[in-house]
């Protein structure tokens, strides 16, 4: 597995959403080793994710995405979509329909 993250399953996808559950005396750190002392950009309201993958648009896809209230989205650089998925992410903050803080985007 090239994660970091030694859960497998469904348990990895959450423990990469919300983080892996510790005890209030463990350190907690990032998968480069630093000690993580802010979790607030952990701490989102709705955790469902729309992901990027196989998009036959992704521009105007992540755009009607926003409208229907995704905030949260999952790409990466195989998906060989970022351009296209910028330039619907840029539309929707210049029609004011989202501010970019309002997004989370995994890459």
């Amino acid at each position: 597995m090239h994660s970091r993250n030694a859960y497998t399953g469904p348990r990895r996808v959450y423990a990469a959403m919300f983080g892996d559950a510790i005890g209030a005396s463990e350190t907690k750190r990032d998968g480069v080793g630093q000690v993580i002392r802010d979790f607030s950009a952990l701490s989102v309201s709705d955790p469902t994710t729309f992901g990027m993958w196989r998009l036959d648009d992704p521009e105007e896809t992540v755009y009607n995405a926003i409208l229907a209230g995704y905030r949260r989205f999952d790409s990466a650089c195989d998906y060989g979509n970022e351009e296209q998925t910028g330039k619907g992410i840029r539309r929707a903050i210049a029609e004011g329909i989202v501010k970019r803080d309002d997004l989370y985007i995994t890459t």
